[in-house]
């Protein structure tokens, strides 16, 4: 059960990750747009035929723009949209960019600016946790051997030992000590993990 919350985790950082990215390429493709004279709103309905093409058509911020265009055709302000997007997807510099153009919608602020921070700031974190990852892709590499190491060790005694585990497995005195050496061990997993999880 353990495991699988931590699975989960990972998957939803790992979506969030990819979304952060594919936001970035929609920003970029608005900015371009913006710059040849089209209207913000405007700028977002025509991103995604940009963004098939990098990502494909099944790439979570399709479904998302998909959302934003059906929103702007019931006249819903754009800046009511992204701010709805950024408390879904719960992605820091989402949720920032929606506040930042709410208050430059109303004061008439320079867009293309505050999109060009945007995207320099979601490629510097994305480009840091890339370092990140690659520096310590060994170590997590060593961590996942020595996780199922003891499970192999056991089994190879079980197999090859004959009744060398029954005083551990046999007796209460020996369930208790290899339940307490259980939880230290679960315990070191997630210490580890939880080192090897760096966020930026």
């Amino acid at each position: 059960m353990i495991h699988m919350k931590k699975y989960k985790e990972r998957l939803k950082n790992e979506r969030k990750e990819k979304l952060s990215k594919e936001f970035c390429d929609v920003l970029q493709s608005v900015k371009s747009s913006l710059a040849s004279g089209n209207s913000l709103e405007n700028a977002f309905r025509d991103s995604g035929r940009e963004l098939v093409m990098i990502h494909g058509r099944d790439c979570y911020m399709i479904k998302e723009l998909t959302n934003i265009v059906n929103q702007l055709s019931v006249n819903i302000p754009l800046e009511i949209i992204i701010e709805d997007f950024g408390k879904r997807s719960q992605i820091e510099d989402i949720q920032l960019f929606s506040e930042i153009l709410k208050y430059a919608k109303r004061s008439g602020g320079n867009i293309i600016g505050i999109i060009t921070k945007t995207i320099d700031t979601i490629n510097a974190k994305n480009n840091v946790k890339t370092d990140i990852d690659t520096m310590i892709s060994g170590k997590k590499y060593e961590q996942k051997i020595m996780n199922i190491m003891p499970f192999f060790i056991i089994v190879y005694l079980k197999m090859s030992g004959g009744t060398m585990l029954d005083p551990l497995y046999g007796n209460l005195i020996g369930i208790i000590v290899m339940t307490l050496c259980l939880l230290v061990y679960m315990a070191a997993i997630q210490l580890a993990a939880k080192i090897l999880d760096i966020e930026v």
